[in-house]
């Protein structure tokens, strides 16, 4: 597990190109074959540019949204999920 810091005054929306792009620079050689990254974001890292960015590079990720300001079939889907009955959920919007 690894993690990065940026300066308090950095907007949190600017700062996943460059933290991913120094993953890939620290596990250089071992990338592809050795290490799976998956990226875990709140919703300040939700953008066009960021979720575009992710979908193009090697990762896998989980990025948090508000449930009120998805479609609403997307809102019933996952309001009607419950753990105790269908195991592990999973909501592509």
């Amino acid at each position: 597990m690894t993690y990065e810091l940026a300066p308090g005054s950095t907007y949190e929306g600017h700062t996943l190109e460059t933290t991913l792009t120094k993953l890939k620079t620290r596990f250089e050689g071992r990338w592809a074959t050795e290490v799976a990254a998956t990226v875990v974001a709140d919703r300040g890292m939700l953008s066009k540019d960021n979720l575009k960015m992710l979908g193009t590079e090697e990762f896998q990720y989980v990025v948090g949204a508000r449930l009120k300001q998805l479609k609403q079939a997307d809102q019933d889907a996952v309001l009607a999920w419950r753990p105790e009955k269908a195991g592990i959920g999973e909501f592509t919007v």
